[in-house]
């Protein structure tokens, strides 16, 4: 049987961040441009990758031809905006070119044994390697470590994991082999007629349809799990592994999914079997003096693994998948004069999360990772990193604690279905509403029945108040997953019902104002990615004390209900946060086949159930 107080003790940490968006090839650019209100949005003719690959490679066709193809295709599209990464050549991940570093070297990047990487690769290198450097795991001068190679603190591989996702494979690539494929064979048909091929210096047409015109790697490379895979061969990840698949929602779902690896572990570290019979084990070893086995037998230590390298990727911009959205009639088709002035109805203006204006989303693409932690074992392991730290970098750490280095506690996750359509959100919500108040439950926050968005929380004894008592939780932020389609409001409607003034009229959420945002006025929508990328805005926002806007916010599609709840603020302008007001954030993705999840982040110590050292933890 479990034993009661066994089942979540173990406190899970972000002790690092790691982004990549239109906005920033770093978390810190891209919080700073979110937090101005900045876009990341350009028209789609500025994205050079939007021509395909077995066009843009082919040496035969001339330079204005390709640009002429670009426009083409442009033009062909409704909506004609996206968010585009662009690249900085002083940091250049395509793996199979030469870049210099900081002090001149050359050197050769590399990360998969593949060449020419799909651009969703490249996007998550990037990303997990900020992440893995901001959590001190990796030594910044690492930049090209060799696959395989050891992470710092880390003494057993099998104890460290993975889960990265993606919303949408590689489609460039797909699309590239189809049309290397099929153009080979319109060819040969071509020439068996006696007409003109399309490219003279062909050989033989016996040569041109087969199979051997596949890259020998084009099947890792359209798999949805080889970001994690190529992760883990770089860093010698040996333990859990999983990419999950969620649509729109995949990234908060890798993240809850590590989540909860990590907090219950396996049935016998929960139970505290483990432990019981490696006592077992000594105490019969001992009277038995011709056992060879050490008398002292270690614990099996509590949980799967301590570390995971989780979050998601998308890199799809591409015809098909632009092309497709379109004929959905998803993206945003009315903003797309690239000589519109800015602040009017330009590309930058598209993505209008909230507002009645708003007409559809806007594509993007980027990476998101975080590096998920064990409280006690992230606090020995960066208090060991403070302490062996060289003297000319002790100043980095004066008068710090390995707390200042973790940005927050992950505490709930939920997930529901809408059960309804493939592609559109319940009208009544009732999918938001129902993850949202499952992400409460996870976390141990407790409702009054009679104020159902007053949040409680159970008292460690570690406080005045004593063993039992509860105090009230505040949630200051939500980072909403609003796309700038018709499920804004009837998420916003959601976010009311769970965390809005009660009828009553007391405050809502803990009984301070809960601001509400959406970041992809800025960014886009990161498809896979977004879940991921705005968990880590709404992570930076509690570690930072300011809450992003929502950009071209202008006239909000509230409902009455909505409008005349004072507690809940969608600011279009940065908005200051407190711990006195905000003890956590939630973010919310949801995707598509009506999948809907919420992560809860609470400050270090707002609701404190273990300290380093205090005997509840196993490991």
């Amino acid at each position: 049987m479990r034993r009661s107080g066994q089942q979540h003790n173990r406190r899970i940490v972000v002790t690092g961040i790691g982004l990549v968006t239109p906005l920033g090839l770093n978390a810190k650019e891209t919080f700073r441009g979110v937090v101005e209100g900045r876009s990341g949005l350009v028209p789609l003719h500025k994205a050079p990758f939007f021509l395909p690959g077995y066009i843009a490679d082919d040496k035969r066709i001339p330079t204005a031809s390709k640009a002429s193809m670009l426009q083409q295709l442009v033009a062909a599209m409704p909506g004609r905006v996206v968010g585009a990464v662009i690249e900085d050549t002083e940091y250049d991940y395509y793996y199979d070119m030469e870049s210099k570093d900081s002090v001149g070297k050359r050197r050769r990047l590399q990360f998969a044994p593949t060449p020419h990487e799909p651009r969703g690769f490249r996007f998550c290198a990037r990303a997990v390697e900020e992440a893995l450097q901001d959590a001190l795991l990796l030594h910044p001068s690492a930049v090209a470590a060799s696959p395989g190679s050891a992470l710092i603190g880390i003494d057993d591989p099998t104890r460290v994991g993975v889960n990265i996702g993606m919303g949408i494979p590689s489609l460039s690539d797909v699309t590239d082999v189809a049309a290397h494929l099929t153009h080979s064979l319109v060819s040969a048909s071509s020439s068996a007629a006696g007409q003109q091929q399309p490219h003279p210096a062909d050989a033989s047409t016996s040569s041109r349809v087969h199979y051997s015109k596949i890259n020998p790697f084009f099947v890792p490379k359209i798999l949805g799990n080889m970001a994690a895979g190529v992760t883990a061969i770089k860093y010698n990840c040996q333990g859990f592994i999983s990419s999950s698949v969620a649509a729109c929602a995949t990234g908060a779902h890798c993240i809850g999914e590590s989540f909860l690896v990590m907090r219950e572990g396996d049935a016998a570290s929960r139970s505290g079997d483990a432990a019981a019979f490696a006592q077992f084990l000594q105490q019969q070893r001992r009277g038995d003096a011709t056992s060879t086995t050490p008398a002292t037998t270690t614990p099996e230590k509590a949980g799967v693994v301590d570390v995971m390298i989780c979050g998601a990727t998308e890199a799809c911009i591409t015809p098909v998948s632009v092309g497709g959205f379109s004929r959905m009639r998803a993206l945003s088709t009315r903003r797309n004069d690239p000589t519109a002035a800015d602040g009017g109805e330009g590309p930058a203006t598209a993505s209008r999360p909230f507002d009645v204006s708003r007409d559809g989303f806007v594509m993007s693409e980027g990476a998101g990772i975080l590096i998920l932690e064990e409280y006690a074992h992230a606090h020995r392991r960066i208090q060991s990193y403070m302490d062996a730290a060289p003297a000319a970098a002790r100043a980095l750490f004066d008068g710090k604690t390995p707390e200042d280095f973790m940005y927050g506690e992950v505490k709930g996750f939920g997930v529901s279905s809408d059960a309804h359509h493939v592609a559109a959100p319940h009208p009544d919500g009732r999918g938001a509403e129902t993850c949202l108040r499952a992400c409460l439950r996870s976390a141990g926050l407790l409702q009054d029945p009679q104020h159902p968005s007053a949040l409680y929380v159970k008292g460690d004894g570690g406080g005045a108040a004593g063993e039992g008592a509860f105090s009230r939780f505040r949630v200051g932020y939500v980072n909403a997953h609003a796309t700038g389609t018709i499920g804004d409001e009837i998420e916003m409607g959601a976010i009311r019902r769970v965390l809005g003034s009660s009828p009553q009229g007391e405050g809502g959420a803990g009984g301070g104002r809960v601001v509400v945002s959406s970041t992809k006025g800025s960014l886009g929508h990161l498809l896979g990615a977004a879940g991921s990328v705005e968990a880590a805005v709404a992570l930076l926002a509690m570690k930072e004390n300011v809450a992003p806007p929502t950009a071209n916010l202008k006239d909000p599609c509230l409902s009455a209900e909505s409008q005349r709840d004072d507690n809940i603020l969608l600011n279009a302008e940065a908005t200051a946060l407190s711990p006195e007001t905000c003890d956590g954030v939630i973010s919310t993705s949801f995707g598509f086949g009506g999948i809907n999840t919420a992560l809860l982040f609470s400050r270090i110590g707002s609701t404190s159930s273990a300290q380093p050292g205090d005997g509840k933890e196993t490991n």
